[in-house]
Order: C-alpha cells, then sequence, then structure tokens
C-alpha cells in the first residue's frame, strides 16, 4: 500500500543512494498492490531490483524481511502487509529473531525469495509495466468495488 511504502520509503532511499542492493517482490493477488506505491518505489529507487510476482489467480500473500550486513543476517516472517496501519496500529504477528539468525537459516530463506522473485511469472517492474498494471487494478476494483 502507499501509506506503508511511505514509511519505509526514506530507509530504502538512503540504502539505495548507498549503493545497497534491493531486491523487492511484490504481488499482483487480488489486485490489492496499489499503482502508486509501485510508482513511488520505482521513482525513488532506479537501481533496486523491483520484481512482481503474477498470480494468476492463485493466492500469493507472503510476507518476509530478509536483510543481510557483512556479518549479520536477519529474516522477520509475519502477517503484517507493507500498510500503515499494519505497521503501526494494527493486530499483526511476526517473528523476528531477538538476533542475527544463522547463515544456513539466511540461506535457505534467500533460497525461498529468488525461487519467487525470479520464477516465470515474475514481471520486472519500471514505468511501463506498472502502467499496465495500473490498467488491470483500475479495472479489477471498478468490477470489485464500483470504482
Amino acid at each position: 500500500m502507499e501509506s506503508g511504502v511511505k514509511l519505509v520509503l526514506p530507509a530504502l532511499k538512503r540504502a539505495h543512494d548507498e549503493g545497497i542492493e534491493l531486491k523487492l517482490l511484490v504481488g499482483d493477488y487480488l489486485c490489492i498492490t496499489q499503482p502508486n506505491a509501485l510508482k513511488l518505489l520505482v521513482e525513488n529507487l532506479p537501481n533496486a531490483e523491483i520484481r512482481m510476482y503474477q498470480s494468476l489467480g492463485v493466492s500469493f500473500h507472503p510476507k518476509a524481511y530478509l536483510f543481510r550486513q557483512e556479518d549479520e543476517q536477519y529474516v522477520i516472517v509475519g502477517s503484517s502487509n507493507l500498510s500503515s496501519s499494519a505497521l503501526k496500529q494494527g493486530v499483526e504477528w511476526n517473528i523476528h529473531a531477538p538476533s542475527t539468525v544463522s547463515a544456513t537459516i539466511f540461506d535457505e530463506a534467500m533460497e525461498q525469495f529468488s525461487q519467487l522473485f525470479y520464477a516465470p511469472q515474475t514481471i520486472f517492474l519500471h514505468k511501463e509495466s506498472v502502467t499496465l498494471y495500473e490498467e488491470k487494478y483500475k479495472a479489477a476494483n471498478e468490477v470489485m468495488y464500483g470504482k
């Protein structure tokens, strides 16, 4: 959601501007992902690799955040969507190891992420692909909500 991207964008932008590798995977499941959120990411993080998993109607709802530093790695997994309400006041359950996780656990999480990130049904997000998704989003929301 745009509200969640606005919360995390300053940190992502700092990392981006420092040359840190960023890979973000979003999904199109139920056309919930807001095009404005995608636009913010694409416009502000031009060197990040941002992909969209095209779910083709199959449930796609993972929420995981993986961070690796030189000799530390962190994995957060849980129910929090990337929205202001989920991150600030909603009732969400997330698991975050109290400190760094083992390299084995992190590598397994990265392998699972990579399989999804580079799956045949993912597309690279850029201005044109976001515009195409926005058309799909508007059509789906018109059918579902009359908007």
